[in-house]
């Protein structure tokens, strides 16, 4: 019914925007979703405000992180999108701590990584973590199922994201309030 990229997908969106375009305006006429890898912002230019709205081709069916869940500006690039008894959550990995200012902040236009003077890279940060306990909880109380998709992996392996062990405590908390609420997560 849809497609899913779990980032990575291109590298520079604004110099690429045939290869962005064959996937918006899919010839079968589907729905796209995707999530921010670690390269999408890689090339001058490729800012969030840009790259953002090329996230998805369905802008108007999703419900940002934002506080009216519109895509605003485009500076918050996770969201949900409700269809039937599910729920497809797409998460963004792409923040780091700035121990300078005190806070987490994403990944850097023309960089594939978190500043070199960031740590806990590839994580979610706590505004977004705040959002996915609020996102997973209102689909335990509608009765929805949840499938959470990102570009880091939240196993506690290979290249986890460094919110893995607070991301499956929500997925537990979720399944606590309804079981089946989060039946798997994806990661690119």
């Amino acid at each position: 019914n849809f497609c899913a990229h779990l980032g990575d997908f291109c590298n520079n969106y604004i110099g690429s925007p045939e290869i962005v375009s064959e996937l918006l305006d899919n010839e079968y006429g589907l729905s796209v979703f995707g999530v921010y890898g670690n390269h999408e912002l890689e090339t001058v230019g490729n800012t969030m405000q840009f790259v953002t709205p090329r996230l998805t081709n369905r802008p108007e069916e999703v419900i940002f992180g934002t506080a009216d869940g519109k895509i605003g500006n485009g500076d918050v690039g996770y969201y949900y999108y409700d269809t039937g008894d599910f729920r497809f959550v797409f998460l963004d990995t792409n923040y780091s701590l700035s121990a300078d200012k005190g806070y987490y902040e994403h990944n850097r236009e023309a960089s594939h990584t978190c500043p070199p003077e960031n740590s806990l890279s590839d994580s979610i940060g706590a505004n977004q973590l705040a959002w996915l306990d609020r996102a997973l909880t209102d689909a335990a109380q509608k009765g929805k199922h949840c499938i959470v998709n990102a570009h880091a992996t939240f196993s506690g392996n290979f290249n986890s994201s460094p919110d893995h062990e607070a991301v499956r405590a929500l997925y537990k908390k979720a399944n606590r309030l309804r079981p089946k609420t989060v039946l798997m997560s994806i990661n690119g």
